[in-house]
This record gives C-alpha cells, structure tokens and sequence, in this order.
C-alpha cells in the first residue's frame, strides 16, 4: 500500500508540473507583466488552459511547424489529464486474496452497474508517470523553442 501511495503522490506532483509549464508558456503570450498572466491562468481549469494555450499561440506564433508540434503535445497533455484524474477519483483495495488494485464502480447503459477491479494499477501507475515525465521534457523544449523564436516572452522581459 505504501507503495502504491507514493506513486499517486508522485503522478498529482508530475501533473501540477506538467499545468506549470502549460501555465507559464501562456502567461507569456498574454503580457510581459507576468502579473496579467498569472491573474488569468489561475482561474483556468486544465482543459481550459489548453484551449487558451492553444489560442493565443494560432495568434502570436508565426511558426507554423511549431504551432503543429505544441497542439500534438497539448493533445497529449489532455490525454494525460484524463488518465490522472482516474488515479485521484480511485479507490484503492485488496481484493479477497490480498491484491492491491484500483477499485472503480462503473455504470454504463448497455451492461448497467460493473465493479472494476485493477490488479495492475502499480504497473500502470508506472507508465503513467514516465509518460509524464517524457511530457515534461517535451514541454520544456517547447518553452525553450518558443522563447528562441519569439512566440513566448523570456524571463528577463517580464515585469
């Protein structure tokens, strides 16, 4: 149990990683006063942000190949997102021989009420996490590229 305790602490950690970077590459889109930018970011759930994200980079950014490449990362990102909020709307038991797992209740229109049991949860924790951690190396690229080109203010220029 401890360990699987670790990972969901180490995947809602990745994530708020990962919503920092999309937050800051918008922040600098908006204004050079980093205040402007953390005032709006703020009240932006995930979703929005990217779409936000996603907006203001068709405007501001005159590269188009890097256009392309950022909204194939967000869709990842987005992927991420849903993947994650599994893990922290899971419960977590032992199932009658002792295994560790992730508990869902599902209930959908063709089958009804179904109890899903995952006893692979902490291999799939593991994979979730190193493709957060990939993500977080691409959206650092991605910072660092759009600040050469100029679609993203640097940090010397913010106020």
């Amino acid at each position: 149990m401890d360990e699987l305790l670790k990972r969901i602490g180490k995947v809602c950690d990745q994530f708020q990683h990962i919503e920092s970077r999309i937050s800051l590459a918008t922040m600098s889109m908006i204004n050079e006063r980093q205040i402007i930018g953390q005032a709006v970011v703020s009240k932006l759930s995930f979703n929005s942000l990217c779409d936000v994200f996603l907006a203001l980079l068709r405007v501001v950014s005159k590269d188009k190949n890097f256009v392309r490449r950022c909204e194939g990362t967000i869709m990842e990102a987005s992927k991420i997102e849903k993947l994650r909020n599994q893990v922290v709307h899971s419960n977590m038991i032992k199932d009658d021989d002792g295994n560790l797992g992730r508990f869902k209740l599902k209930v959908n229109r063709k089958h009804g009420v179904v109890f899903d049991f995952d006893d692979e949860y902490l291999e799939s924790l593991a994979r979730l996490l190193n493709m957060m951690n990939d993500l977080t190396e691409t959206l650092k690229k991605m910072q660092k590229e759009g600040q050469e080109n100029g679609t993203f203010a640097t940090p010397d220029k913010y106020v």
